[in-house]
């Protein structure tokens, strides 16, 4: 019969080991623990202080706002639909103001040395379609790109007639049911709100034309 005497397991240094194992796992938390804590220590720092992210952004004073001048106006403007033939640009007390040649001809008296040809021209403005597109479009693009711009007219004679349309920041608002001012290329917003359902929806775009344009 073997005799020999067992020592007790407290007595192992494994024991004592694995025993150190086992507290330090409970008593250490994980990375994703850390995280987690942090956190939620975070969230409720901001709710004790009233800040939140999205509210504090929200109070910023937007850049965009800023008074524009009219040599920033004039830069952006040129880059309209149909920009080589814009005739004169101008923004008087906070008011924009566009007005197109009425013709080729006057277009290439004013700039003779200038490469553009009668088809150019006519590319822009030789039908209907293309006019209204531009006259929606154009100016509501530039009360998007400055917000602080209070209304923009536009003037385009063409064939014997002059095609002109005011909008007012507040109005254009009013009739959307949204602010173009929110709208971004960046998000999609611009295309997805304004441009896809109202400028190339035949039927939407005359009813803006209807609110919105004169003829002479």
């Amino acid at each position: 019969m073997n005799n020999k005497i067992h020592s007790p397991l407290y007595k192992k240094w494994w024991m004592w080991v694995a025993a150190a194992i086992i507290i330090l796992m409970i008593a250490v938390p994980d990375e994703d623990d850390k995280k987690e804590q942090h956190k939620q220590t975070k969230q409720a720092q901001m709710e004790e202080t009233g800040e939140k992210k999205e509210e504090r952004n929200e109070e910023e004073p937007n850049q965009e706002t800023k008074p524009i001048t009219e040599d920033v106006f004039k830069e952006y403007a040129k880059n309209l639909r149909g920009g080589p033939f814009i005739k004169s640009i101008s923004l008087k007390d906070n008011k924009g103001i566009i007005e197109y040649f009425g013709s080729y001809e006057e277009f290439k008296a004013a700039k003779q040395n200038s490469p553009l040809k009668k088809e150019d021209y006519a590319s822009y403005f030789d039908t209907a379609d293309a006019i209204d597109k531009l006259l929606v479009s154009e100016p509501v693009r530039l009360l998007r790109q400055f917000p602080s711009l209070e209304a923009v007219s536009m003037y385009l004679p063409y064939e014997g007639k002059t095609y002109s349309i005011k909008l007012k920041r507040q109005e254009v608002n009013e009739y959307l049911g949204f602010k173009v001012e929110k709208l971004s290329t960046s998000d999609g917003s611009w295309n997805e709100k304004f441009v896809d359902p109202i400028v190339y929806d035949e039927r939407n775009r005359e009813k803006f034309l209807y609110a919105f344009l004169k003829i002479r």
